[in-house]
C-alpha cells in the first residue's frame, strides 16, 4: 500500500484532512513537520508526498512517481503552448517583472490602467491577481531593493477577463477524480456539484495533452465559455471541496496499475 508522508499543521487543516482520507483508504501515513525532517523518511518505500513548496524542493528528486511533482510542465508557458487558445490567458505575453517595468511610461507608472499578472513557473512564488500598472512598477521598485531574484522571474501579464465561476479539478491518467468549485461570482464558494460539461471539457483538455499522470486542472467559465486556467503540481495543491477519500483511492489505483 502506497505511503502518503505528509506535512503537518498546513493551512486550511488539509494534512488533516488528507490524513484523514488516507486512514479510511487503509494507507499508511508518516506526519513531518517540512523539509527539514526528509531525513526521517525511508524513501526508498513507494510514497506519495503532500506539502509545501519547500518540502517538494528537498524530495523531488526522490520520490516514486516524481513525474508528478514539480514537473517542468507545471509552467503557464508551456500549457498556453500545448492547448492554445482553450487557455484563459493565451493572449497574454511572458516576459520578467523588469523588462515589463522597463518599458512602461511615466504616466504608465503613475496610471490606474489594469493587468493581471502571475508567475510562469507553479512555484507559488507570487499569487496571481489583477493590479494597476501604477502598483506593478512600485512592486517592481521594491523587489529590485529586496528581491531582485523575484523581479528576474519569468511572468505571464494579459488584460483581465470576467471570470463567473471557477472549478479545480484533479486529475489522474487523463481522467477526471474528483474536485469542486472555489468561487462563484466572486465569492467563494466550494460546491462539489461539477457540472457534467465541465468534466467532458477537461478531460478533453487532458486527452490533447497532460503535463503528468496525476495533475490539478483549473477551469473557468468566462462570457459562457469554459477555459483551463492553470495545471498545477497536486502534491501542494489546494483541495477545497474535493472528495479526498475519492482522490487518495484513485492515486492507489494509479500506483498499483504501475
Amino acid at each position: 500500500m502506497i505511503k502518503f508522508v505528509i506535512q503537518a499543521n498546513l493551512s486550511d487543516s488539509a494534512s488533516t484532512k488528507l490524513a484523514e482520507a488516507c486512514a479510511a483508504n487503509g494507507n499508511p501515513v508518516q506526519m513531518i513537520s517540512g523539509a527539514a525532517e526528509i531525513s526521517k523518511v525511508n524513501v526508498t518505500d513507494p510514497s506519495v508526498f503532500y506539502g509545501s513548496v519547500d518540502m517538494l524542493l528537498a524530495v523531488k528528486d526522490l520520490v516514486n512517481g516524481k513525474e508528478a511533482i514539480l514537473s517542468p510542465s507545471f509552467n503557464c508557458e508551456v500549457w498556453t503552448k500545448m492547448w492554445t487558445d482553450l487557455c484563459l490567458n493565451c493572449s497574454g505575453i511572458s516576459t520578467t517583472l523588469d523588462y515589463f517595468t522597463a518599458a512602461m511610461t511615466v504616466k504608465e507608472k503613475q496610471g490606474k490602467e489594469k493587468y493581471f499578472i502571475r508567475p510562469c513557473a507553479d512555484t507559488k512564488s507570487f499569487t496571481g491577481s489583477v493590479m494597476e500598472s501604477g502598483a506593478i512598477a512600485d512592486w517592481a521598485f521594491s523587489l529590485a531593493l529586496f528581491d531582485p531574484e523575484l523581479l528576474r522571474s519569468r511572468i505571464v501579464v494579459s488584460k483581465p477577463r470576467p471570470i463567473s465561476q471557477e472549478w479545480r479539478l484533479f486529475m489522474i491518467n487523463k481522467s477526471v477524480s474528483t474536485g469542486s468549485c472555489y468561487q462563484k461570482d466572486g465569492v467563494s464558494d466550494q460546491s462539489t456539484d461539477i457540472p457534467e460539461g465541465v468534466i467532458k471539457f477537461a478531460e478533453a483538455v487532458a486527452d490533447i495533452w497532460t503535463p503528468a499522470p496525476i495533475f490539478t486542472l483549473d477551469i473557468a467559465l468566462c462570457s459562457e465559455k469554459l477555459y483551463v486556467v492553470e495545471c498545477g503540481c497536486f502534491n501542494y495543491s489546494g483541495f477545497y471541496g474535493a472528495d479526498l477519500v475519492k482522490l487518495v483511492k484513485d492515486i492507489n489505483g494509479y500506483f498499483e496499475g504501475k
